[in-house]
């Protein structure tokens, strides 16, 4: 299984993360490395691996996670700031974007997890999965046939609440990097909704978030990414 710790010292304005993934690590170096002065993101101050583990040393954010309750009392409002920063990240040109995360890389790394043992299937969203997919095998099966037509962004990649952080009505900064890269606009589409429908307990705001994307709405992408996800 993998882990992943958080240290924060607030009289310094420092965060410590902890974490055993290398992959993960590397990843979110380099992603953070390449973001910075395109979106808000924490400077890195150290870095480093001893004994197994790897440590990432990073300025901590101003604000709240996007899922606090004082911001969630005003889901409009906070829904707007959530798509600005999911467009920022669209903003962003593709050309050399350092992590290429698109559908047949991202397969080949849930295979791998699959063959290892790493995906947590009790992890997994009953309404998602129920009577569909009883085993990683079969969900991967699945998105392997019905391979979809990329539309490619610079994605956060688990654009997710707790990954957002929040001040004066404006987003501060975006932190959990490692699966940030080039890939399909629902990548951050599906998971945003389902982190919005989760922490706000309802599915209420799924059509008001995909109006204020402005987009086509492609149910069969969402639940493609919502399935992959699944596997990580």
């Amino acid at each position: 299984m993998e882990s992943s710790f958080v240290f924060i010292y607030n009289g310094l304005n420092l965060v410590l993360k902890v974490v055993d993934n290398e992959t993960h690590f590397q990843s979110e170096i380099i992603m953070m490395k390449w973001l910075n002065g395109k979106v808000l993101v924490p400077k890195i101050v150290e870095y480093g691996m001893s004994e197994g583990y790897y440590y990432l040393l990073m300025t901590k954010l101003e604000g709240l996670m996007a899922f606090d309750e004082e911001l969630m009392k005003n889901p409009e409002t906070l829904i707007d700031i959530l798509v600005s920063g999911i467009k920022s990240f669209w903003d962003i040109p593709i050309k050399d974007c350092p992590i290429d995360n698109r559908n047949e890389n991202k397969l080949k790394i849930a295979k791998e997890r699959i063959e290892n043992n790493l995906v947590e299937i009790d992890d997994w969203d009953p309404e998602l999965t129920s009577k569909r997919f009883n085993k990683p095998e079969e969900i991967y099966r699945y998105l392997v046939e019905n391979k979809i037509t990329e539309e490619l962004v610079v994605s956060h990649g688990d654009y997710c609440l707790p990954n957002i952080f929040i001040k004066d009505q404006k987003i501060t900064g975006f932190i959990d990097l490692s699966r940030a890269g080039i890939a399909d606009i629902y990548q951050d589409i599906s998971l945003l909704i389902r982190s919005f429908n989760y922490n706000n307990k309802s599915n209420d705001y799924k059509k008001l978030i995909i109006e204020k994307l402005g987009i086509d709405f492609d149910e069969k992408k969402y639940d493609y990414y919502l399935l992959l996800d699944e596997l990580f």
